[in-house]
């Protein structure tokens, strides 16, 4: 099975930042709470069961004999991600400024390894730096899929760059997550996608809360 998501790449991103870029990030994205992320390794087996632990109906994982729903609020606590805002799927459809999206893509692609190196080599603190963090953020944690590029469409979000921390952050990529965990178990597909990072943790978080502590 092939992972997109990569909370290990991503903290080693953060890692090569300064104070500076760190700040910009906390400020004027709503995404501060990603700079605190963990260099943990996604276990596949365990990831694969969870997944087929899912039950659709009841919206919870089956696991040790307990019902586990993963929740915004326990989102906001886990990856301190904002719960409310603006609807990130009402902006999907809306159009996108043509020329300024080729200026983001390579090949037509907003690819993560290019994102990835201007982040770095970014010495100017400015509406690019904080588009390509965001971009980044988004095919890397929040709505990974299995390719090494950030779909198009979520370009929108980062054309007025004001409006990015005004988004409700936390429950796009959960909700991106259950989608792709469903996605992954009735319609066969291969490879499960989204927020990975969080299924691995607040699973294994919840589950030692609610049976030792509810």
């Amino acid at each position: 099975m092939r992972l997109m998501c990569s909370p290990i790449r991503f903290a080693q991103m953060i890692d090569g930042l300064d104070d500076k870029h760190l700040k910009v990030i906390c400020t004027q994205t709503g995404l501060g709470g990603l700079t605190k992320m963990k260099s943990v390794s996604l276990r596949r087996i365990m990831l694969v069961l969870l997944a087929k632990s899912y039950i659709h109906d009841m919206q919870s994982i089956h696991i040790a004999c307990k019902d586990i729903s993963i929740t915004p609020t326990d989102v906001y606590q886990l990856m301190d991600l904002p719960i409310e805002g603006e609807n990130i799927y009402m902006e999907m459809g809306k159009p996108k400024d043509a020329n300024l999206l080729r200026a983001y893509q390579t090949d037509g692609r907003h690819k993560l390894s290019d994102l990835e190196y201007k982040i770095k080599a970014s010495k100017t603190l400015d509406d690019h730096f904080i588009r390509r963090f965001v971009l980044y953020a988004i095919g890397i944690i929040l709505a990974p899929t299995v390719q090494d590029y950030v779909d198009s469409k979520y370009f929108v979000l980062v054309e007025d760059v004001a409006r990015i921390p005004k988004f409700n952050w936390g429950c796009f990529t959960l909700n991106h997550l259950i989608t792709s965990i469903n996605t992954f178990n009735y319609k066969d597909q291969v490879n499960l996608q989204g927020n990975l990072a969080l299924l691995q943790v607040s699973a294994t978080t919840l589950v030692v809360i609610r049976l030792f502590f509810v």
